[in-house]
């Protein structure tokens, strides 16, 4: 009977993760006058929960001893608790206000949120590929950094305080568990959480320098999704900073590095194989270099024509604008080559060598 209980567990919690996908977009529905909640939990945090529930299941299934299978499953619960009860907070406070539980529901939100986003930081990488932890010091900044989870979600229980972006509501509803003075001071268990997700990155870099043979490959995996999420995190943050509209498609792209890191952990741990992954990681560098590239002189020819212009000859900023378009698209081709030679020489050096 325990047998067939633990078997059965991944699939209960993983269709616990997509039974609230109903309720969540009725509630949406029923919320749709409020934007701006309906933005705090999107189809993005749902296709992220889904994501990380159904690789869960599958690893958990397949590997019942392995832990990144059931921690994907809890993180996918977390994230859809989350997003769930911040829509019934939004139904119970402001579509149809005065609801029985709705204040603890807006702030319960923010606790599984944080459990959520926290975990994916630092456990995965830690407990990758084996499904434990390896080394002493692994083990120690497991514990550091479930210490300051514990800590951090004890701060915003006991707090009355949301973090900077959360919507007006959080400081218009107090907390109903709140304390006189929060028990936990949060901002250092966030600077704690940082200090042990830079930890795992750097335990993980150098654990797959110094990998062989199969076990290299799968870590390659991890890694080419590791530099997507730190690439798309670039392009959010400056998109978001400089006000500009790109920041709707950077949004979708850290969307899809979040779902990108356990899609990579599955294809590792169960068949890593599948594809040649060292062509998908040259092409990922060479193309996220030459974007940048192409970028960085676009906007360094718009704004050196547009000054010049309008110091010399007055002419309007759109001349310059199809001028740097012009010169970028010229730019294309012979950057790309110079830029894959350059890859090639650095990273694939048996290649280049054959080639000449």
């Amino acid at each position: 009977m325990t047998r067939r209980w633990i078997a059965a567990l991944p699939y209960a919690l993983c269709g616990a993760t997509i039974a609230m996908v109903l309720p969540i977009v009725v509630l949406a529905v029923a919320n749709r006058h409020e934007a701006d909640f309906w933005a705090e939990t999107g189809p993005t945090e749902i296709v992220v929960a889904l994501a990380y529930s159904v690789v869960g299941a599958l690893l958990a299934t397949r590997q019942r001893s392995h832990a990144i299978g059931w921690l994907f499953l809890a993180i996918g619960l977390f994230v859809q608790l989350s997003a769930l009860a911040l829509q019934w907070a939004t139904y119970g406070l402001e579509t149809r206000s005065g609801l029985a539980g709705a204040a603890l529901a807006l702030w319960a939100s923010l606790w599984f949120g944080a459990l959520g986003l926290v975990l994916p930081a630092t456990f995965p990488l830690l407990l990758f590929p084996s499904g434990h932890l390896t080394s002493w010091f692994a083990r120690i900044v497991a514990w550091v950094s479930g210490g300051a989870t514990a800590v951090l979600v004890g701060a915003l229980m006991t707090g009355n305080e949301a973090p900077p972006g959360f919507p007006e509501l959080f400081e218009r509803t107090p907390n109903p568990l709140a304390l006189s003075q929060p028990i936990f001071d949060p901002g250092i268990a966030i600077m704690v959480l940082g200090l042990c997700g830079v930890a795992s990155v750097v335990m993980l870099l150098v654990r797959f320098r110094r990998s062989r043979g199969d076990t290299r490959q799968q870590y390659k995996w991890v890694v080419a999704a590791m530099a997507f999420v730190a690439a798309a995190f670039v392009a959010d943050f400056v998109a978001r900073a400089s006000e500009s509209g790109w920041h709707v498609a950077s949004g979708v792209g850290m969307s899809l590095a979040f779902v990108l890191m356990p899609v990579a952990m599955l294809v590792a741990i169960l068949r890593y194989r599948l594809w040649d992954i060292d062509l998908i990681i040259g092409r990922t560098i060479v193309y996220s270099a030459l974007t940048a590239s192409l970028f960085a002189t676009y906007l360094a020819l718009i704004l050196a024509l547009g000054a010049l212009g309008r110091a010399v000859a007055g002419y309007d900023s759109t001349i310059g604008v199809a001028i740097s378009t012009l010169a970028v698209a010229a730019l294309g081709r012979p950057l790309r080559a110079r830029i894959q030679g350059a890859v090639d020489r650095r990273f694939y050096r048996r290649r280049y060598d054959a080639a000449r």
